[in-house]
């Protein structure tokens, strides 16, 4: 890894897939601004438009990851790590179900919310921003996925997960300063863009890597609560509240209690 160092491949790596999430999104809405409705025809049309290119940019993604992590591993091993391959099949159908099914659901989305009485601008508004959840959703799964397969085996302490992008959720602060298991899968929620990145090293460095960021949280919830509690109990039970649940087709979410999701054996019939 000449001239570069680990941070900067991290860098650059984030650059990369936060361009082709941007251009895919941009494509996804464009397409989704030129429907003339919203029924059948004009979803399947617009489906058969989205899939492809959702799977080329989850391709892209999932071989950028690999050798992303091949330049860090035969960095910081000394030696070097060859990347996995990755092949279109390695990110087909991550959820379980297929990408025909995930991207009608925009659309009943609106027939939902229409029963319901929800104005019709405002049900496809709220189509629309399905769509980015689950394009987004299915972009990082191809980055999480792949990363998993890569760092298994591998003789690291784990993998943290680095902030990527202008904007981070709360729940991915506090996470990223956090060690993970590389036979765990990192986490997400809808819009996340964090990157696992290796923890190399002979020195076990701990559950928690950031302090100091873990402490700007802790003073986060002091301003805004009025006290605050390092060991996670006032006014806010960390342990609690900031929560792993496991999503039946997405894997582990990061979310907060009172939040649930669809488990794994709610998906054992229909998926749609």
């Amino acid at each position: 890894m000449p001239d570069l160092t680990s941070d900067q491949v991290t860098a650059a790596y984030g650059q990369s897939t936060g361009s082709i999430r941007t251009k895919v999104l941009a494509f996804l809405l464009g397409l989704w601004a030129a429907l003339p409705d919203h029924r059948d025809a004009a979803a399947a049309r617009f489906i058969a438009q989205t899939v492809p290119v959702v799977a080329g940019a989850q391709l892209q993604i999932a071989q950028l990851t690999s050798a992303y992590l091949s330049l860090l591993l035969s960095a910081g091993s000394g030696r070097h790590v060859p990347a996995i391959a990755v092949r279109a099949g390695d990110v087909e159908q991550l959820r379980g179900v297929t990408p025909a099914t995930i991207y009608q659901r925009p659309f009943t989305q609106i027939y939902t919310d229409l029963s319901r009485q929800v104005p019709y601008p405002e049900a496809v508004d709220r189509g629309r921003i399905r769509l980015i959840d689950l394009a987004s959703t299915d972009l990082q799964l191809a980055k999480t996925h792949t990363a998993q397969r890569a760092l298994a085996d591998q003789p690291i302490a784990g993998y943290r997960r680095v902030l990527n992008g202008p904007e981070n959720c709360g729940l991915c602060v506090i996470a990223s300063t956090q060690r993970y298991h590389t036979a765990d899968l990192m986490p997400i929620h809808p819009g996340c863009d964090c990157i696992p990145e290796p923890i190399i090293g002979g020195n076990d460095p701990g559950q928690v890597l950031d302090q100091a960021l873990l402490d700007s949280a802790h003073a986060a919830i002091e301003a805004r609560f009025g006290k605050s509690d390092a060991g996670g109990r006032e006014p806010i039970d960390y342990r609690k509240v900031l929560l792993v649940q496991q999503h039946g087709e997405i894997g582990p979410v990061l979310t907060v209690k009172g939040q649930q999701f669809t488990g794994p054996d709610d998906l054992t019939g229909s998926r749609s």
